[in-house]
């Protein structure tokens, strides 16, 4: 049996937990997971505990418009599925998900197509039971007309939303805490998971809830039938998840639309995974999540992939129902859709996973080496990463970012899908979504491709991928806006940044570079030299929580968008320092055991270029080609656009590196990962 995934590759994945909610985090219970099919047996290692705990996982195929939602559950059984969008009975698919596994679960050759098919790429969301989040209860159905029938569950607290489906043929019910005439405890009205309608007032009760039980009235559907209910928590302050029991992780609330069709939400984290409903007019519901695309561009327009659970339709890029993250909950969009500017809606959403502390720095950074070719190329990825830095010959220097959204649409669906280029220029001042070529990757847990004439194409021959993945006291980015004044923005590096790069989204400005000296910056798309300005970072030093900055226009601007990333020391890991060199050599000592993988160099006290080298290419004793990641043209008489092969400017040290005589001497700023 193939094994595709492990333990480490998780953005948005989980990690086996305990059984109750005290110091469980969301990633001990919830997982999106994006895999290819293989049409053969393989394992889908995404953390989950489902053989000790019990769950569900949802899988849907991606860009299949004739495949449907399946609903696997550990109550009903392997091979046992229902579809979301489908009234139909309960069905076996052997060669579906054929187990439920303390670390995820395993698939088979699935010739239906709708699990495992090698033409296909797929998400799988996997909800753990769990206290606090999430419960199913397979039941039985009164015999009696209008009968009731009482059931146990282990939530703990009062259902959010609970979703019922009798196993023969039928449609899916969903009760929701804020429909009108529904509580946490009393649900009246509902709305039809496989439909696109508003709620429907039932006229009466049909579910009474506590934090043990729920009771049933069975008129909803045909009396003595066989159900499922999932039943999921809402989270009120009183979740009792994360590394130190204070984090709530769902939340099952309502929004109205504020009469341009636009709304606000706070729900206290951010999500990273939404799923959401008009419940006041015919529209269907829809789910976004942060591993296929779900983002803020600028202002009020957005981006991200949706999946609409009532229907059995590729995902798409969202046009008229669409939302965006904040570090608080998220904003909806629905301007483009049917229907009045003041809808209601009601949503479930999921918090984003806690930043983990990792000690190996092959789990959360590599360096690729791609070669052109004439069709397109697919490369095994170690990690999902977060931020792709992609160089080439021609002297592209391209910054690809998940949060900016530039993994979803023709970069995750399919190759060529679309024009949408979500990438920064790093030897350009441009905005966001900036000129230059079209790279075009689909991306899941394991692989990326590229297609020809872009990555893996004919007219590039020599490119070089960068991935880092976000880890505590590592790499963490952060989305904000400006206001024009002073302010700090906080952060989840867990530790004080010691360099960040700062961008403004929507125009050409400078990149701003933060490098451990509130007085002072760098500019990442030029070689000036340090520049003494307190309207960056208003002489504040950032520390283990928020980054100051100041009233520039390319760090603060009032009403726009901005995205920092911010780079530590992690012991082992990585290293942000400043050095001196003069003469022969210098030895910069990181702390490393093995050498350097990644070395980018940057002289403070004069002129110089970003120089980025690493292991793939050569951090040897003779020549090291490198990257001047700032460069466009000729530098110094060279055409430092290119990739240079032809200089020995740093050496191997088994504890970072070593600066060699050939390089120029002065004061340096250096990052270096293990």
């Amino acid at each position: 049996m193939a094994s595709h995934g492990s333990s480490f590759q998780k953005v948005f994945m989980g990690a086996a937990g305990t059984s109750t909610s005290t110091g469980t985090s969301v990633e001990n219970v919830f997982s999106t997971f994006l895999y290819q099919g293989t049409s053969a047996n393989q394992t889908i290692n995404n953390g989950i505990d489902l053989a000790g705990e019990g769950g569900l996982v949802w899988v849907k195929g991606r860009p299949n418009a004739s495949y449907s939602h399946g609903l696997y559950d550990t109550e009903r059984g392997v091979n046992k599925r229902l579809a979301s969008n489908e009234t139909s009975a309960e069905s076996t698919h052997a060669n579906s998900v054929t187990a439920f596994n303390n670390n995820g679960f395993s698939l088979g050759s699935d010739g239906n197509g709708e699990a495992n098919v090698s033409i296909s790429t797929y998400v799988s969301w996997t909800f753990r039971k769990a206290p606090k989040f999430f419960d199913i209860v397979e039941f039985d159905s009164n015999s009696g007309s209008h009968g009731k029938t009482t059931h146990s569950h282990n939530l703990g607290v009062n259902p959010g939303l609970i979703i019922i489906k009798q196993k023969e043929s039928g449609n899916w019910y969903a009760f929701h805490q804020n429909f009108s005439n529904n509580s946490s405890t009393s649900f009246r009205n509902y709305i039809t998971l496989n439909g696109n309608s508003a709620q429907a007032n039932a006229g009466s009760e049909i579910i009474s809830a506590n934090t043990t039980q729920f009771t049933y009235q069975s008129y909803m559907t045909e009396h003595s039938q066989a159900h499922v209910a999932y039943l999921f928590a809402h989270n009120n302050n009183d979740g009792g998840f994360g590394p130190n029991e204070d984090q709530d992780i769902i939340k099952c609330g309502a929004t109205q639309l504020d009469g341009s069709g636009y709304a606000t939400v706070d729900v206290g984290f951010e999500p990273q995974w939404v799923l959401v409903k008009s419940y006041e007019y015919a529209q269907d519901w829809r789910i976004y999540d942060v591993m296929r695309g779900i983002t803020s561009v600028s202002g009020t327009t957005y981006s991200a992939q949706e999946l609409k659970p009532n229907e059995n339709s590729a995902e798409a890029t969202a046009t008229d129902y669409v939302i965006a993250t904040n570090s608080t909950g998220f904003s909806l969009s629905a301007t483009g859709l049917a229907g009045s500017s003041t809808d209601g809606h009601i949503y479930m959403a999921i918090r984003k996973p806690n930043v983990a502390t990792i000690t190996d720095a092959t789990k959360v950074f590599k360096a690729y080496e791609l070669t052109g070719g004439t069709t397109n190329t697919t490369t095994a990825i170690d990690f999902p990463p977060d931020i792709i830095l992609h160089s080439n010959s021609s002297g592209g220097r391209y910054l690809l970012t998940r949060r900016l959204g530039s993994f979803n649409d023709g970069l995750n669906t399919g190759i060529n899908a679309g024009s949408k280029r979500n990438w920064f220029e790093t030897n350009q001042p441009n905005a966001f979504d900036s000129g230059g070529y079209g790279i075009y990757y689909k991306m899941n847990n394991t692989s990326m491709t590229g297609s020809s004439g872009n990555y893996g194409g004919s007219s590039i021959d020599n490119i070089s991928s960068y991935h880092w993945k976000s880890a505590k006291s590592f790499l963490d980015v952060v989305s904000y806006t400006g206001t024009g004044s002073a302010k700090t923005e906080a952060h989840g590096l867990g530790v004080a940044p010691e360099m960040m790069w700062v961008k403004n989204r929507g125009v050409a400005d400078p990149w701003a570079v933060y490098y451990g000296d509130n007085t002072d910056y760098l500019v990442l798309n030029t070689d000036a030299a340090t520049v003494d300005s307190a309207n960056w970072w208003n002489d504040t030093s950032p520390t283990s929580s928020v980054f100051t900055i100041g009233t520039d226009h390319s760090v603060n601007a009032s009403g726009e968008f901005y995205i920092a990333y911010l780079f530590a020391t992690l012991a082992g890991v990585s290293k942000v320092g400043t050095v001196s060199h003069s003469g022969s050599s210098t030895d910069v000592n990181c702390g490393f055991s093995n050498g350097a993988r990644l070395v980018i160099l940057k002289r403070t006290d004069s002129a110089g270029l970003w120089y980025l080298f690493d292991s793939v290419n050569g951090i040897v004793s003779g020549n090291d080609p490198y990257y001047a990641t700032n460069e466009t043209g000729t530098y110094g008489g060279v055409a430092h656009a290119a990739h240079i092969t032809n200089t020995d400017f740093i050496d191997p040290l088994s504890s970072g590196f070593q600066i060699s005589g050939n390089f120029t001497d002065g004061d340096y700023l250096f990052y270096a990962v293990a």
